[in-house]
């Protein structure tokens, strides 16, 4: 999915509209939300059950392939639809499925910062409510004292509410 939004059209190849963009970020969010929390789709489950450790390993592995992924891809993401506050709502959610420890056990702080860096970038163009308020609730996960990179972005927040308050 990330390839199909990343991607330009070649020449003669049509571009998805806007409303086809927003379609996939929406879905892609959600099968996220599935993978990272193992919820059955709507409709399939009946309500909260206790995993098997079958079931259990899969969810943490979903979750880690997803977070290698999306720790790589999701600054592009924010950068290429950095203009559309409806998109840029929907991606701001990915981090809260992360496994953020994968950030300094798998030395990728760059993409940290990067990361942090798109997020500044987005919240100060942005006034939307639904923007605001993806990026309060992923800064409340980025920012709890039981993840390494809690300092990191700790700092990242301070230096954008300093630029608020200027």
């Amino acid at each position: 999915m990330t390839e199909l939004l990343l991607e330009e059209p070649v020449q003669g190849e049509e571009a998805m509209s806007g409303c086809q963009e927003s379609a996939l970020i929406e879905l892609m969010v959600c099968t996220i939300r599935q993978a990272a929390e193992a919820h059955p789709p709507l409709g399939k489950g009946t309500g909260k059950r206790v995993l098997t450790a079958k079931e259990r390993k899969t969810q943490i592995d979903n979750r880690n392939k997803l977070t290698e992924h999306f720790i790589i891809t999701l600054p592009m993401l924010l950068s290429k639809y950095s203009a559309d506050a409806e998109k840029i709502a929907n991606l701001l959610q990915i981090p809260q499925y992360f496994d953020l420890e994968i950030y300094s056990t798998g030395r990728m702080e760059k993409h940290l910062d990067a990361l942090l860096k798109h997020i500044k970038f987005v919240v100060e163009k942005h006034v939307e409510s639904d923007v605001l308020e993806a990026y309060s609730k992923t800064y409340s996960i980025l920012c709890s004292e039981e993840y390494t990179i809690q300092n990191r972005v700790d700092i990242a927040q301070s230096q954008l509410i300093d630029e608020f308050v200027d």
